[in-house]
């Protein structure tokens, strides 16, 4: 079995497939595809790009775990779409799903989910 690349590991760390990475780097699927079986190797402005969006997850969950403390129960809004996810500031659904992931794994208490309510 090959070992993974370090972009392979950035991509589902942040949550996107193939497909939203290419887009989110606005690069080639076929580059994309490349980059993730190492049959070419990522450029450093790729991984810092993911890196930089992994690293606003963790920001945007540890927010949401500061904002609630002391509830009962915390409630993550989410989006129910890809342009949704957009509109909340998300590359995609997939980059949204894995903040959530972080709020859920480091709550205190019970999570929950809200439908996204946009600003008028």
């Amino acid at each position: 079995m090959a070992h993974p690349t370090p972009f392979n590991l950035l991509v589902k760390h942040a949550g996107l497939s193939l497909t939203e990475a290419s887009l989110y780097l606005a690069t080639p699927l076929d580059t994309v595809k490349s980059w993730s079986t190492g049959r070419s190797p990522a450029p450093a402005g790729a991984l810092e790009h993911l890196g930089t969006l992994i690293t606003r997850q963790i920001l945007a969950a540890q927010d949401i775990l500061v904002t609630q403390a002391g509830a009962d129960k915390i409630m993550i809004e989410c989006p129910a779409s890809f342009d949704e996810a957009v509109a909340m500031g998300w590359p995609c659904h997939g980059a949204f799903v894995a903040m959530a992931a972080r709020v859920i794994a480091a709550a205190p208490v019970t999570t929950g989910f809200i439908d996204y309510q946009p600003a008028c």
